[in-house]
This record gives structure tokens, sequence and C-alpha cells, in this order.
């Protein structure tokens, strides 16, 4: 579906021609007055338009669209202040995002604990994707920086991020990076309890997501009050941290849900496919179009006048 930015007319100048029809056009509908003349005097209106090279903005769908997915299987996962458990309820709802998209968009997982490995690179195979999630083991740490990182060296090859030389502190040089190719139809979808504790800073791939042109969407998993986990004799509080995931999603021009049910993957989707469909830009000719309509009414006003009076004029 077509969406029209703006009109405007390359040649505005041409208007002026109006100063010199407009009188004629206003004596031909006064001498006449009769439906004929006034179809003539639109007809050539519009065709005096068509001389001032008419041109529109319009965004047209992208279909190539891509989306990482990044899946916190961190240790406070576990907790079960959501039922059945956070990790329960974070899978089933990538399930439900993965059967919501349309068949062109490409989808890809990537999974954080304390490291972020891609268990699944950007794919149609909706198939692979519910396999990729089948069987996730919980592991201590949770380097949601990192996930970020190996998500952007996914969705924005054109750039060329040095993934090592971040990971040591060695932020990349400004002249090195542009806005990427795949900026407004890629997006990062961020599903975690916000309990990140290792990897480069969260915020600090945010800018860089930022600055790239892309959006990281954030789904906090979990509830502020939390739940008590133990582990080897010793328990402890964890809790829906909601801070960061916000500041995230701020810094990118994403948004950021609280996901309890199905319902929040809904709306996630919904914003999603609003964000993306909203396509790119281009210059649209409108002059031939505009100069046909015009055409067509001056032939039918002529063929009009032929059949009452057997003449064109």
């Amino acid at each position: 579906m077509l969406e029209w930015n703006s009109v405007h007319l390359q040649w505005g100048f041409m208007l002026w021609g109006f100063v010199v029809l407009l009188p004629v056009l206003a004596w031909v509908g006064w001498s006449r007055r009769n439906g004929v003349a006034l179809v003539w005097v639109l007809g050539l209106s519009v065709l005096m338009l068509a001389l001032c090279r008419p041109r529109a903005t319009v965004s047209l769908p992208v279909y190539d669209q891509s989306l990482m997915i990044v899946l916190d299987v961190s240790g406070s996962m576990r907790a079960n202040d959501v039922k059945p458990s956070r990790i329960e309820v974070a899978t089933d709802m990538v399930r439900q995002f993965i059967d919501r998209q349309p068949a062109h968009v490409k989808l890809g997982i990537v999974l954080v604990s304390s490291a972020a490995s891609v268990v699944q690179v950007p794919t149609q195979d909706r198939e692979a994707l519910h396999r990729a999630i089948e069987q996730l083991p919980l592991q201590p740490g949770s380097a949601l920086g990192t996930g970020v990182l190996v998500s952007l060296k996914q969705l924005a090859p054109d750039v060329k991020l040095d993934a090592a030389a971040i990971l040591r502190g060695e932020w990349p040089p400004a002249a090195s990076l542009k806005t990427s190719d795949a900026a407004g139809h890629a997006a990062i979808v961020m599903i975690t309890d916000g309990q990140g504790n290792l990897g480069p800073n969260l915020n600090d791939m945010a800018k860089l997501t930022q600055v790239l042109g892309l959006k990281i969407y954030t789904l906090g998993v979990g509830t502020p009050e939390g739940a008590v986990l133990k582990a080897d004799g010793i328990q402890a509080r964890v809790k829906l941290d909601e801070a960061p995931l916000q500041q995230v999603a701020e810094i990118t021009g994403g948004e950021y849900f609280r996901a309890a049910s199905g319902k929040d993957i809904g709306r996630l989707y919904d914003s999603l496919r609003v964000r993306l469909a909203a396509g790119q830009l281009q210059l649209m000719e409108l002059t031939a179009p505009v100069a046909a309509l015009g055409l067509l009414l001056v032939v039918m006003a002529s063929a009009w006048n032929l059949a009452r009076r057997g003449r064109i004029l």
C-alpha cells in the first residue's frame, strides 16, 4: 500500500500560464454555460498542471525486513513470579512472535547468558526457528550488551563492526560508523528480566544501535516484586529490572513492554508491523498520469459536443 507524504511541482513557474489561461477559460465557461464547457475548462486546467511536472514522495513497502530476537537464558529466568516460569513464558512468546510474522520477514535468534551466541541466523524458515528454541539450558550470567552487539553484526553487515575490539572496551572510531543500509527495515527484539551483569554496557550498545539507525524493542519478563531463587544453599530475590530496558528502548527509538501474557507479544507485533511497514521513501513522477487525465477530459468534452451539436468545439 502506498503512503503519500508530499506532492510538489518541479516547474512551479509554469503556473504563471494560468494568468493567461484563466481569463480565457472563464470566458468560455460563462459564454457557453453548459456541462461541455465545464469539462473543457477542467481538462485544460489539468493539462496546464501537468506542464508543471508534479511529483510526489511516496512510501513503498519493504520486503526485506529482518528481526533479531535476543532471548535471555540466564539463571534468573527460572523465577516463577510469572507462571509457570519466566523462561517458559518468554519461550512461548517467542513462538507466538515467530508465527505472527509475514512470510517475507526474516527472523534470527541470539541466546544470552554469560556470553551471547547466534543459534539461528536470520531466515524465513519458521520450522528452523522453532527448533532453535526447543531446549534452552539456563546458565549463570547475563551479557545483554553482547547480545545486542552480536545482533548488530547479523543485521548490519555493511557497517563491519569489530566485535572483538568492542568486547575489549575499544569503542569504534566515529568516522567508521554510518547509518546502516538496514535502517528502517530491521530491528532487535530483546526478551529478558533486565538483570544484565556481563559484557559491554547495555546503554553503550543501545547508543551504537541508534547511530546505525536501528531500534531495540524490549520485553520485560517477570514482576517488580520478583521471586526468591535458591541455588547451592544460597537464596536471593530476583526482580524484573525495568529501568535499563526502558532506557534502551528510549535511546534507540523503540518501545518497552512488560511481558506477562500473549497480549503483550501482540502489542509488540502490532508496533513493529506499523514501524517497519512504513517502507522507504521514493520520488514518483506524476506528469504522465496528470496529463493523461487532462487529455481524457478534453476528449470527453469533444465527444460530448460532437454528439450533441455535430462539432468538436
